[in-house]
Order: C-alpha cells, then sequence, then structure tokens
C-alpha cells in the first residue's frame, strides 16, 4: 500500500468516533478506521496515527459507516445464493422500481431532511430522521454518521432502513412503507444483502 506524505485534519466529530472505538474496545490496540477523504487513523499499542492515502476502500468513505450493499435479490435467488450477508433485510421493492432505482448506504446527515416511520407507528404522522434516531438514544455525536440504506430514483430519495439503537444495541429498522407482509410469500418482496465491514482488525 502506498501512501502520501500530505498532512491531513478531521473534524471534532471524527474525533469522537475514535474516541469511541477505543472506549469500546479498550484491549483492542490494533486497528484501523477510515474517517473519509482519503484519512485513515490507525492505533498500534499505545499509539495512534493518522495517515492520508490514495487507497480507498469501496463503501467505507463515510465516517463511521461499516455497512455496504452486497446484492439485491428476490428470496428466490437468495436462498440459491451462496453468499453469506451479516444481514438480509427483506423489503418491499416492485421489480418496476428496481429497474430505475438504486440501492445504496448513506450516512443520516445527507438524508436529515427526510422523513422515517418505523412499522410500530404506521398509520402516524412521520417523524424526521434525527427525532427517530434521538429516540433511539443514539450518541448526538454519531447521529450524523447513521448508516441509512437508502432508496434513489429519478427524481427522490426514500429511506428504505436505517440503523439505530444504543450503542452494541443497535439494529435495522425498516421504513413501514417498505415491510413486507408477514405470514406469507408476497411476489414483491426482495433481499436487500448487506455486510458489516468490522472497524478491528
Amino acid at each position: 500500500m502506498e501512501k502520501s506524505t500530505q498532512v491531513g485534519s478531521f473534524s471534532y466529530d471524527h474525533l469522537l468516533l475514535v474516541l469511541n472505538q477505543i472506549v469500546e474496545y479498550p484491549e483492542n490496540k490494533k486497528w484501523d478506521i477510515e474517517i473519509g477523504g482519503g484519512l485513515t487513523v490507525t492505533r498500534c499499542g499505545d499509539v495512534l496515527s493518522m495517515d492520508c492515502t490514495d487507497v480507498t476502500i469501496p463503501n467505507l468513505h463515510i465516517p463511521g459507516k461499516v455497512w455496504s450493499v452486497i446484492d439485491v435479490v428476490t428470496p428466490k435467488q437468495a436462498a440459491r445464493n451462496d453468499v453469506e450477508p451479516s444481514v438480509s433485510l427483506e423489503v418491499l421493492l416492485p421489480a418496476k422500481i428496481l429497474s430505475y432505482s438504486t440501492i445504496s448506504i448513506v450516512a443520516a446527515e445527507s438524508v436529515s431532511h427526510l422523513r422515517f416511520t418505523p412499522e410500530w407507528r404506521r398509520g402516524r404522522t412521520p417523524s424526521k430522521l434525527k427525532e427517530f434516531l434521538r429516540g433511539q438514544q443514539v450518541p448526538l455525536h454519531l447521529r450524523d454518521f447513521a448508516p441509512v440504506v437508502s432508496l434513489n430514483g429519478n427524481e427522490e430519495t426514500k429511506i428504505i432502513a436505517v440503523f439505530a439503537g444504543k450503542q452494541n444495541e443497535s439494529r435495522w429498522f425498516i421504513n413501514e412503507e417498505f415491510v413486507t407482509v408477514s405470514g406469507g410469500i408476497d411476489r414483491e418482496a426482495h433481499i436487500i444483502q448487506l455486510q458489516k465491514h468490522s472497524l478491528q482488525v
């Protein structure tokens, strides 16, 4: 891996993410975190260093994001697939919509203007994404970086799911608009296969 000697800098939010890694995994003294902009914070023993590198990890350029989309398949395809994703989200996604849309994972900050309704609030007024994250007790300094599965169409973006919760108790919540029918086979269902990339090395 070739690294440049360019000096990098990062924000207070990035510093808090690094601090969170140190606090959550005190015994792990060898790891690195991609914090965006080609910057990597590395711990080796009791020493922290920051490098600016030309090498980037696909789908990991957003600070604090540790998830990426592997594939979007039908339930039958998923059953035949040899891929073992970290998480499989079954969602209501007609093939017609998928034909002109893309699915990606973004930081909550980039879609903070959008609204989100968990399944248990079906029929109620949607909440702002930041309000939902606050209600799930996501730490303030991590809310902007919460991973969000987004559906990007021709003219609009929608939130499919968001990863939220207390530290070590977080899970994926699906937007009620994309929740499949319980107890039956939904012909419009698709499986979004996600891979979790560990921050520990």
